[in-house]
């Protein structure tokens, strides 16, 4: 069975917005488990993580994916360079993950 990594240069939407929720699930899950084990979780954790992923980093990298590929129905055309932000925001963002699981196992109090 052959498994070929993504190509992460030329998203489709539907990929961009997968990576989106993978990364915010991986952030928000892991973050939860390690609250629940250590006795710390807090509902509001809920409401901050919809602002601060959806609102404040999904959103902005969803709309500048769009732009990048453009809006036929609108007759918007693509615009190259908002689909490279797109795609760097994307990779910014997973380092940013990548960070706050590294933090929140090394802490010993949860982030939530």
């Amino acid at each position: 069975m052959d498994f070929d990594l993504p190509e992460l240069v030329n998203l489709t939407l539907k990929a961009t917005l997968s990576l989106l929720f993978i990364l915010g699930a991986l952030d928000t899950v892991y973050a939860i488990i390690l609250a629940v084990i250590r006795q710390e979780f807090s509902a509001t954790y809920v409401i901050n993580f919809l602002w601060s992923h959806i609102g404040r980093i999904w959103f902005p990298i969803f709309a500048l994916a769009v732009i990048g590929h453009g809006v036929p129905a609108l007759d918007v055309p693509p615009i190259g360079a908002a689909g490279l932000a797109a795609n760097l925001s994307i990779v910014a963002y997973a380092v940013f993950v990548l960070k706050s699981l590294v933090v929140s196992t090394q802490t010993t109090k949860a982030p939530v």
